[in-house]
């Protein structure tokens, strides 16, 4: 049997080099049959077309031909946070989906024993043939030729089952507990500190544990790491929260809600995550999704977390609007007089505007003698000018004061020798039988 060990080599240093078959071929001055045949491990490479190879793809011949097999070996990594993956050189390895399942089931629970039946349920979900331990024999032995670290034998062969030894073979869930540990331990003495470890240990997920293989997803060792993924998540969250780096928290949470999107104590942090980074509109959406979702699939209504939380997002804008400008805040509760509102039709209230006026109404002068002066900047009174809330001019808002306002605006405002063209003005709009500010006379 061949050895395809110089085969998978050769293929990773090509994808690096990002060459194709027929690139290499013709560089080294060899056939692409060759290079084919070569790289699918179908033959042993000379010693002279595999230094041309090697020439070609900058890669040490002496690495790859010399005497000691292990200097071929490149290191590997099994990644499971997220789909599961393995990489040799960062380039992935390939292989069938029951040696896929088989790993995944091992590294799930590393330097733990895994026995026969529970590998055989989860590479047959219970429906296992007659004499599965043979055949659990053969896929170990497939997975084992075609991960083959060079520092020693990764998955070990116990009474009863096999052991994957997480010292042999990097694991991106062993990082992900060691930096979670180590985060726990420094949150009291250092939280800025615990924050980023506890960032570093949640980057490492890239989606939902073992996001391609669902067979496993119910297997209590993939549950368990599941929970633990968001016990970390919620430990992070409130630190973040509490160190005022709200923004931090939305990602690596959202992450950790794939698994289970309806955890209310997940689901609202979130909330104040977003709302602290100023979408509280995004916010309050995400709770309407959750509550909506919480009736159709479990009918109840969102828990005290959900619900505080929402409450926290409701005063957080209560008090963004209460922060407003004390001139704007008085200039939008301005209350409406109806009588100053001119109207033509006998029945002032038929004549109220259906838009908000906030800039107060000119009056006239002997309103001004019955009543307070109408509140507004200087000259607001003389001004003739209605608004609505959003404080710009209406257009053709003439047509709501009246048609004695043109004679009022003729007259100067300011004054003292202006008092009397300003009594006959008056005096000219009063005689006028069809209209005056309290409808028809």
């Amino acid at each position: 049997m061949v050895d395809g060990r110089w085969g998978d080599a050769l293929r990773e240093a090509r994808v690096r080099a990002g060459l194709t078959q027929d690139e290499v071929a013709h560089r080294a001055g060899v056939s692409v049959r060759t290079v084919r045949h070569i790289e699918r491990g179908h033959v042993e490479p000379r010693k002279d077309t595999l230094t041309r190879l090697c020439r070609v793809l900058g890669y040490d011949p002496a690495a790859v031909a010399g005497s000691d097999p292990s200097a071929s070996r490149l290191p590997y990594e099994i990644r499971l946070l997220g789909p599961l993956a393995v990489l040799r050189a960062g380039v992935t390895v390939a292989m069938p989906l029951k040696q896929r399942v088989l790993l995944g089931l091992l590294a799930v629970q590393p330097d733990r024993i895994v026995s026969h039946d529970e590998i055989a349920d989860a590479l047959w979900s219970g429906d296992a043939p007659r004499g599965y331990q043979h055949l659990v024999y053969t896929y170990v032995a497939r997975l084992r030729r075609i991960v083959t670290p060079g520092d020693g034998h990764w998955i070990s062969t116990v009474r009863g089952g096999y052991v994957l030894s997480s010292r042999a073979m990097p694991l991106d869930l062993r990082r992900f507990e060691d930096d979670s540990a180590r985060a726990g331990s420094m949150a009291a003495a250092d939280p800025a500190g615990a924050l980023d470890a506890y960032g570093r240990a949640l980057r490492r997920w890239q989606g939902r544990l073992l996001e391609d293989l669902p067979a496993l997803w119910q297997h209590p060792a993939v549950v368990r790491v599941a929970l633990r993924h968001i016990d970390v998540a919620i430990d992070f969250a409130d630190l973040a929260l509490s160190l005022g780096q709200p923004a931090r928290v939305i990602e690596p949470l959202t992450i950790a809600s794939h698994a289970d999107p309806l955890h209310e104590a997940l689901q609202a942090r979130v909330m104040l995550g977003l709302a602290g980074s100023g979408r509280r509109a995004a916010a309050l959406r995400l709770y309407e999704d959750l509550r909506v979702r919480l009736r159709a699939e479990l009918g109840v209504e969102p828990g005290e977390e959900l619900a505080h939380a929402r409450e926290t997002v409701l005063a957080g804008q209560r008090s963004a609007e209460s922060e407003q400008p004390p001139d704007r805040r008085a200039e939008d509760s301005s209350p409406l007089r109806r009588d100053s509102v001119p109207c033509c039709h006998g029945d002032p209230a038929a004549c109220a505007p259906p838009f908000r006026i906030t800039a107060p109404l000119p009056v006239t002068a002997r309103e001004a003698d019955a009543d307070a002066p109408a509140p507004g900047p200087p000259g607001a009174r003389d001004a003739g000018v209605d608004t609505v809330s959003t404080g710009r001019a209406l257009p053709g808002s003439a047509a709501v004061r009246g048609p004695g306002a043109a004679q009022l605006d003729a007259v100067p405002a300011q004054g003292a020798g202006n008092d009397a063209e300003r009594d006959r003005a008056v005096r000219a709009t009063d005689a006028d039988p069809s209209c005056g500010p309290h409808g028809d006379r």
